[in-house]
This record gives structure tokens, sequence and C-alpha cells, in this order.
């Protein structure tokens, strides 16, 4: 199955590339929904891999539930550029690196949102 993952930025030439950059080697886009950055965040974004598109920054839900309709992919990681470090499962890989030889029990990503972690375990 195919992952795009989501970023909504405004103003986050700070830190735009390292979010964009930890998320690339597990997923198959990195989608940023700009809101009106007056910063080098598009250019930056778009330099290290990400598609870019802009609309007018509109409040955090509508912001991000645009950004996930916008995803190529059903599936959807939404990352944080102000936490710009995608925290994995050690068992995860990226794709140019053969799997362990047991599958791991928890699925692989592991999000810091807002301060906390948000997991999801595999059936037995």
């Amino acid at each position: 199955m195919r992952c795009s993952a989501v970023l909504i930025a405004l103003n986050e030439q700070a830190r735009i590339v390292d979010a964009i950059r930890s998320a690339l080697p597990f997923v198959d886009e990195v989608l940023v929904l700009d809101g009106g950055s007056e910063d080098a965040t598009c250019a930056l974004a778009t330099a290290a891999g990400a598609r870019v598109l802009e609309h007018p920054f509109d409040g955090f839900i509508p912001q991000k539930r645009r950004a996930t309709e916008l995803a190529r992919y059903d599936l959807v990681l939404s990352l944080d550029a102000e936490r710009p470090r995608l925290k994995l499962h050690p068992h995860v890989r990226p794709p140019s690196v053969p799997p362990p030889s047991q599958p791991p029990e928890v699925l692989p990503f592991f999000v810091d949102t807002l301060g906390g972690l948000t997991t999801t375990t595999a059936p037995t």
C-alpha cells in the first residue's frame, strides 16, 4: 500500500526541510500545504522533494483536513513541522534495507503528536 505524508506549514523555513527528510525514506509522497508563508518555506520544501500546494490558512483542523484530501494515496501520515523528526519502530527500515527475519508486533509508525506517541498494534 502506498502512503502520503502531509504537513501544513506557515513560515516554517527553519524546520520544513528536516520534517520532509525524516519522512521521505518511508513514504511515497510528502505533501506540504502552505497557508501563505512569507518566507522561503515553499521553495525549501520543493527543493527537499515535497509536492507543495498553497491554500490560505483557515485554521488547523480545516487545513489538516484539506491536506489529507489532497494527498495522492489513501494511507496518510500527518506530520507536524514543529516536531520534525519522524519516530519509527526499531524494526522499520527504508525500502532499500532488507526486512528483519521476524515481523514486528507493532505497526511501523510511532508519530510524535502533541507531545505523545501514537501507536497501533498489530492483531495477534
